[in-house]
């Protein structure tokens, strides 16, 4: 059985950072540049304003040229869109040959988080990575397509050469929903524990994969599906996939 893990706090680790003491420029640097530095708060704004919308091919230029000053490292012939958001991109760490459509998040959202994109993978426009913990990391020439949304309080692991399809959500964690006096949104944060998708796995479009599961080795899980099983190597899934249909 799948550790359980749940934290006290009944916000998100966003709203816990900007209710705790402090000014509200400390609190600022501390959720979106992650570092205390003056000098880092005044280069992450400087992307913000002059780097992160400017379009077309001047924009992917300035930005391959740019960004390995921003994040934690990014090597050779990164293709990137305009208007790509980060929080803590001291804790981002991108591979060569890496390609970020436009208006995609990468969000590292507290100390010891860590989101990797290894060499040729690819994240499509509007896609939202969310790191509240432990690693996320695609791996090298997986691609992620457009309108996803990836998250990890505990890790996400996507293999090598995976497919990921539009508007598909892999759960990084949930509030518990255990008590009947109390809002869910007021409820514990829960995670089921790290997720694991390994090479060659093919996801469909609009799916759906609970925190916490293992995806085998090439696996295929079809459009409009709701994964909340592990998934054996091999395996073509559809539907609502359970215990009870594996």
């Amino acid at each position: 059985m799948k550790s359980m893990c749940a934290k006290n706090n009944s916000k998100s680790v966003d709203f816990k950072t900007f209710g705790s003491k402090g000014s509200s420029l400390g609190k600022y640097q501390q959720t979106m540049v992650g570092s205390k530095s003056l000098l880092s708060l005044i280069v992450y704004e400087l992307f913000e304003m002059f780097v992160t919308p400017v379009p077309g091919s001047v924009g992917t230029q300035m930005r391959k040229c740019l960004y390995p000053y921003l994040f934690a490292s990014c090597t050779s012939n990164l293709t990137s869109g305009k208007n790509i958001s980060t929080s803590r991109p001291k804790s981002i760490y991108i591979g060569s040959n890496v390609s970020i459509g436009e208006d995609v998040f990468l969000s590292v959202k507290k100390r010891g988080g860590v989101i990797r994109l290894d060499d040729n993978s690819i994240v499509g426009e509007k896609t939202v990575i969310s790191c509240s913990g432990g690693e996320v990391r695609i791996g090298a020439g997986s691609q992620v397509e457009n309108n996803c949304r990836l998250g990890s309080m505990l890790g996400l692991q996507i293999g090598k050469c995976c497919h990921i399809g539009s508007f598909t959500y892999i759960i990084g964690g949930a509030h518990a929903f255990n008590r009947v006096d109390i809002p869910i949104i007021d409820q514990p944060l829960a995670c089921r524990g790290e997720t694991i998708i390994a090479d060659n796995v093919r996801i469909g479009k609009r799916v759906t994969v609970r925190d916490g599961l293992r995806i085998g080795e090439g696996a295929r899980i079809e459009d409009d599906s709701l994964v909340l099983h592990d998934v054996p190597a091999g395996k073509r899934v559809s539907g609502v996939y359970t215990d009870r249909t594996a």
